[in-house]
């Protein structure tokens, strides 16, 4: 083996490792690699149940997966699963589970104790002595005693030995990584592993890590090699994925950004718009998670890279960064913007309150600015959490807000004016109560919260500060005992913690970008952790970067030609403009009805429309809007379909004459979609092929057909060729039991024409029936 220690680049990372001590570090955070090692050491993976183990749907908080993806992530660095190696199986969106296709013969329970089986082998490797046998799964299968399935792919087997062994192996999860900076460092490309032997280039570029610890006699951990080698300072970490085809020249990121910020997908039913939208949603959203799914899932098939992006699609809609809302004739500028609803909440009293739309919400929350004051990394062990309520949004009380952030504080609304220093229990507050004349006792919450903000709450102990119900506004550390508030202009809001706030937003954050539950109108009452998301919290304590760009966020608006446009957006319709957005060179504001609050739109929002043209004729939508937006057509595609034969028939060849024969009789945008046809793509029988086709035809085509021609028989026969065809072999059938002659005689038989058709039910079964349709 011949390595390259002499090279530009290893010099220069040795002099980057010796410079600082920065490269000492076991972990990003030993606290919270340790709290995963308490939670699951490795001689428990073999025992873990489904909810212990699997990430999906009402998944139990931080189980196994859960960290092996994201817990980890802040400690030990990205590991980003993309195909179904990554976890082997989870719970999917319907409440299943979802299993590696090896294993689909297996129970849940079954595919869980295989899989663990192996997981386990690998956490508990004896990592002092040769480890190739990881990248040989026959020998995987031989040391677990298992039939040869499937094992796991090469970026978990990676990282399950990082979490279980991080001061003997390096913290890289990705076999591309491992090759780019082998090649950097000068290593031959010929003696350069494969990517799919993913332990035996952690293990070469390992060498590079000893050689660097006695050459320059560093102070380095594998944790901090792997940080020095992604450091700006050396700049040869691997660039980012960048997007296929037409865009290979653009960062995945910048092809974002030249994305347009309004478009509509428009096309015939059936042409792959919803589809095309959930992918669309999450590139714009998570460009470089959508790549990584993209790149580790090249040899998926597309009904399962969908899912994938769906199950992506559905946790970005729970965070609020995606949004969908369907237009309707009954849809107004009340749903869409914000309108005044009646609230009868508090005290049964009927009282009016404004209530924002979807378009309003998320322009909000894209519009959020972060003010932080965080340098280094929040750990939450050993802190309580608590939700605080400061002064009432909704009675003009956002002056406490603003003074508490001005004076580094926060305020009690309940106590009064008086001083309950050197109160310790319940029974102390009552007495302060009792003494000023107040009669309380230890059950009223109004002892309950002056006790627990004196006592309770402790120093570095967090505070979420809540914005109604429904959004939270800052992050404050306490930092001070209690202490009473002198204030002559008041008899509230004196009872005083000094705090050091960490993260304030403005405009609020929607809850659900920090709450997995909905918060309660208590005004102070300690967070659980089935309240508040731990991860997400750890994500927004991160120290924030002023040079990033804002977060894209996108609104979906599906069937957008049925709305009326000018009742929907009103005078905001001008705002979508691209050079109209906040912070564009001619950007707009207005002052909105109800609110009377100033309002603009935000240039990371992108807006997604979707319009089926059967429904409305692009020609007829409104004007206004078709200034505003990108068009993108989206046409049936019959090339998908090609080669998947039912009857004989040609699937693909059927669609494709079904669809010039509906352009000449009627026109190119009532045409039929390709995603009616595409669950014949699955591996099925050929019985079963053949019945799912005539369930397409007699609950998809055939009312679709009727619904195009307005119910006339004649045309839709001519589409479906049935005049060509054997009376048993036509779809639909003219006259009824009895002839118009027997109906009406003889002599009114020449001016009587015969309207009455019904479908034949058992041409739905015949092969002549959809061999008919292509034979003229």
């Amino acid at each position: 083996m011949t390595f390259n220690f002499e090279s530009e680049v290893f010099q220069k990372l040795g002099k980057l490792l010796i410079s600082e001590n920065l490269y000492t570090q076991r972990t990003n955070n030993d606290a919270r690699y340790d709290s995963f090692i308490a939670k699951y050491p490795p001689t428990s993976i073999e025992s873990l149940t489904l909810d212990q183990y699997c990430l999906g749907k009402d998944s139990l908080p931080e189980n196994f997966c859960w960290w092996l993806e994201r817990g980890l992530e802040k400690v030990l660095g990205r590991y980003m699963p993309g195909t179904s190696r990554g976890h082997i199986l989870y719970k999917a969106q319907n409440g299943e589970y979802y299993r590696n296709r090896a294993l689909s013969d297996l129970t849940p329970e079954e595919a869980l104790k295989y899989t663990t089986k192996i997981q386990s082998l690998i956490a508990n490797a004896n990592v002092d002595e040769d480890l190739l046998w990881i990248d040989d799964d026959e020998k995987i299968f031989a040391r677990a005693g298992l039939k040869a399935r499937v094992t796991i792919g090469d970026g978990r087997k990676l990282r399950i030995l990082s979490a279980y062994h991080p001061d003997k192996v390096l913290v890289i999860s990705s076999s591309e990584h491992l090759r780019h900076f082998l090649l950097e460092l000068g290593h031959p490309v010929e003696e350069v592993p494969s990517k799919d032997r993913p332990i035996a280039l952690m293990l070469l570029l390992k060498e590079y890590y000893e050689e660097a610890k006695r050459r320059f006699n560093a102070d380095v951990t594998p944790y901090g090699f792997v940080k020095a080698l992604y450091s700006d300072q050396l700049s040869i970490r691997p660039i980012k994925q960048t997007v296929p085809e037409s865009e290979t020249d653009l960062d995945v990121t910048e092809a974002i950004r030249k994305m347009p910020l309004n478009q509509i997908l428009y096309g015939p039913p059936g042409t792959g718009k919803t589809y095309e939208t959930i992918s669309l949603a999450v590139k714009i959203a998570e460009p470089e998670m959508y790549q990584t799914i993209l790149n580790e899932n090249k040899d998926l098939p597309s009904e399962d890279l969908r899912r994938l992006f769906k199950e992506r699609f559905d946790v970005l809609v729970a965070d609020k960064r995606i949004a969908m809302t369907t237009f309707h004739q009954s849809f107004s500028y009340e749903d869409f913007i914000e309108g005044v609803r009646a609230d009868t909440s508090q005290d049964e009293a009927l009282k009016f309150k404004v209530e924002d739309g979807v378009f309003k919400q998320i322009s909000e929350a894209a519009s959020t600015k972060a003010t932080s004051n965080i340098s280094n990394p929040i750990h939450l062990k050993g802190r309580r959490i608590w939700k605080m309520s400061l002064g009432n949004t909704l009675e003009n009380e956002d002056y406490i807000y603003q003074e508490c952030l001005e004076n580094d504080y926060i305020l009690l609304g309940y106590g009064d004016n008086l001083d309950f220093s050197g109160c310790h229990t319940k029974e102390e507050v009552v007495k302060v109560y009792v003494d000023s004349n107040v009669t309380l006792t230890n059950t009223d919450y109004a002892v309950t919260s002056v006790f627990t903000f004196i006592n309770s709450i402790k120093k570095n102990d967090l505070i979420i500060i809540s914005d109604g119900n429904h959004k939270f506004r800052a992050i404050a550390e306490v930092v001070g005992d209690y202490e009473y508030l002198e204030n002559a202009d008041r008899n509230y809001f004196q009872q005083m913690r000094k705090v050091k706030w960490l993260q304030t937003y403005e405009p609020s954050k929607p809850k659900e970008q920090l709450f997995d539950k909905s918060l309660s109108q208590m005004t102070l009452y300690e967070l659980g952790s089935k309240t508040i998301n731990l991860d997400k919290l750890h994500a927004l304590l991160e120290p924030h970067r002023e040079d990033l760009p804002p977060e894209p966020y996108v609104l979906i608006i599906d069937e957008i030609n049925r709305g009326n446009i000018s009742r929907i957006f009103g005078e905001l319709i001008t705002l979508l403009e691209d050079s109209k957005r906040k912070g564009r060179t001619d950007a707009l504001e207005v002052v909105l009805p109800y609110s009377k609050k100033p309002f603009s739109v935000p240039e990371n929002l992108y807006v997604i429309g979707t319009m089926n043209t059967a429904d409305k004729s692009l020609a007829q939508l409104d004007l206004a809007l078709r200034r505003r937006f990108d068009f993108i057509e989206m046409n049936p595609q019959p090339d998908l379909l090609k080669g998947i034969k039912v009857h004989g028939v040609d699937i693909g060849q059927l669609l494709e004459i079904i669809n010039e024969r509906i352009e000449v009789l009627l026109d190119p945008e009532h045409q039929i979609g390709h995603s009616y046809f595409m669950g014949l793509r699955e591996k099925l029988a050929d019985n079963e092929r053949e019945d799912q086709l005539a369930e397409i035809f007699k609950n998809k085509i055939l009312p679709l057909l009727k619904e195009y021609f307005f119910d006339d028989w004649e045309k839709i026969s001519l589409v479906l060729n049935d005049h060509s065809k054997q009376k048993d072999h036509r779809f639909l059938s003219v006259g009824g039991k009895r002839s118009v002659s027997e109906l009406f005689g003889n002599s009114q038989f020449d001016m009587i024409q015969d309207r009455r058709s019904y479908v034949n039910i058992s041409a739905f079964s015949c092969p002549e029936a959809y061999q008919g349709i292509i034979k003229v």
